[in-house]
């Protein structure tokens, strides 16, 4: 294992990972397309091969250089030059709004994809060991309806899958101190 101090944090490299064939999957709680040897911890789960996307975030890690010399093998860990067993982590996604106001776009111009949070989760596990605290935390605008987001985003069958597959408690908070609903008839959001 690499020393803490010489990981991804000392080193802040970007990677893109471009197709033309990548495209969000429709299922949650999007599992992996295939079993890839180092998510052992996943048991039987049956694979999704529509998610592209899955592939697409293991690939940027790939891409990255994180963990090389273990790559391909089944103790492949990505993270762990960042995250150790034990240690709380945060997964931060997008969350800013849960509703589509123009006709034709896709809402998730604005949130992230579960698809692309599933592979994170996944892998911030495996670095944990099983051991430690893993929380899916934002601060969306104010009129965000949270829960909506939670479903439409997949987070929350994320969420189902890591207790009741895994017996994980994945965490998610919404971190905002005031939520005021969206107010259709009248096309605002009150403020408090």
């Amino acid at each position: 294992m690499k020393d803490r101090g010489q990981g991804m944090l000392d080193n802040p490299s970007v990677s893109i990972f471009q197709s033309d064939e990548l495209s969000y999957p429709n299922e949650p709680p999007y599992n992996p397309p295939r079993v890839f040897p180092e998510l052992s911890f996943l048991g039987s789960v049956a694979p999704d091969p529509m998610n592209k996307a899955y592939s697409a975030v293991r690939n940027s890690f790939i891409a990255l250089g994180l963990d090389e010399e273990r790559l391909g093998t089944p103790d492949w860990d990505p993270l762990c030059s960042v995250i150790r067993p034990g240690e709380t982590v945060v997964v931060k996604p997008n969350a800013v709004w849960d509703l589509i106001i123009n006709k034709g776009e896709s809402v998730f111009a604005s949130i992230t994809h579960g698809s692309i949070l599933r592979p994170v989760i996944d892998y911030a596990y495996k670095a944990l060991a099983g051991r430690g605290r893993l929380i899916v935390a934002d601060c969306p605008i104010v009129h965000s309806d949270f829960e909506n987001w939670l479903h439409i985003s997949g987070v929350e069958n994320i969420v189902s899958f890591y207790r009741e597959i895994l017996g994980f408690p994945l965490e998610v908070y919404d971190c905002r101190k005031l939520y005021a609903p969206w107010d259709f008839v009248k096309a605002y959001a009150p403020s408090h």
